[in-house]
C-alpha cells in the first residue's frame, strides 16, 4: 500500500546533507524525489540519526534549492552506499514551488522521450 502524499519522480540530481555539526557536508546523490521528501544515496557512512534534522541542498543551475527535514530512515545498500530518506517540513513555500518546477519539467521531459517510442 503506497502511504505518500506526493508522487515521487526518479531524478539524477547532485545534492549534499547536512545536519547541525560543523563538519563539511557529503556530496550525495538524489535517487527518487516528490514535495513530500526524497531518498538520498551517499557514497560514504553518514552519522544521521532517525528523526534527527537536517538540511538538503539540491544543486540546481546557479541558485541551490535548500530544504529542511527530517531523517525517517537510514540503510546500507547492498551496493555499499548509504541510503537516506527525508521528510521535507512543512511551511518552505518559495523552496518548495522551485522543486515543483523541478519535477514538473522532469516529469515533461520524460513524456517527451516516451511519445517517440
Amino acid at each position: 500500500m503506497e502511504r505518500r502524499h506526493f508522487p515521487r519522480v526518479t531524478l539524477d540530481l547532485a545534492a549534499r546533507v547536512a545536519n547541525v555539526s560543523e563538519a563539511i557536508p557529503p556530496s550525495a546523490q538524489v535517487v527518487d524525489i516528490s514535495l513530500g521528501g526524497a531518498l538520498l544515496a551517499c557514497a560514504e557512512p553518514l552519522g544521521l540519526l532517525f528523526a534527527e534534522r537536517v538540511v538538503i541542498s539540491l544543486l540546481v543551475d546557479d541558485e541551490p534549492i535548500l530544504l529542511l527535514g527530517r531523517v525517517v530512515r537510514v540503510a546500507r545498500g547492498t551496493d555499499f552506499r548509504t541510503y537516506v530518506a527525508v521528510h521535507f517540513d512543512d511551511g518552505q513555500a518559495p523552496e518548495v514551488e522551485r522543486l515543483d518546477e523541478l519535477i514538473a519539467a522532469r516529469r515533461d521531459a520524460d513524456q517527451f522521450v516516451g511519445s517517440d517510442s
